[in-house]
């Protein structure tokens, strides 16, 4: 084996041992990455609790799939957690991540008066 000297550390938050929704912290050396940041359908901020210690960490997010399991809790941590790292993911995650985003604020609308 050879020794690059880079040093990478993957640390599950959430969804790496149930189903849970998605997010794990990838640290290249000095770079952390969050990849997803996912909330389920309970909207429940408990399961944030470990995202704390590292939002202002965070140095880039990387969202791979444009639903609740994989972006549901970004704009809670932006907002509440004060999450300021840019925003990375392909232009379809996107679009379709701004639609579906929009959609569950929606149906959140009708079903709580």
């Amino acid at each position: 084996m050879v020794n690059t000297g880079v040093k990478i550390k993957v640390t599950p938050l959430c969804g790496a041992y149930n189903e849970d929704p998605l997010c794990y912290i990838l640290e290249v050396d000095d770079f952390v990455f969050m990849l997803d940041c996912g909330w389920n359908d309970s909207l429940d901020v408990k399961l944030l609790e470990p995202l704390k210690e590292y939002t202002d960490r965070v140095d880039a997010v990387l969202i791979s799939f444009p639903d609740t399991a994989h972006l549901g809790a970004l704009p809670y941590v932006s907002g509440k957690l004060g999450l300021k790292a840019p925003i990375y993911a392909s232009l379809p995650v996107h679009h379709m991540g701004h639609l579906y985003m929009y959609d569950q604020y929606l149906s959140r609308q009708v079903s709580d008066p």
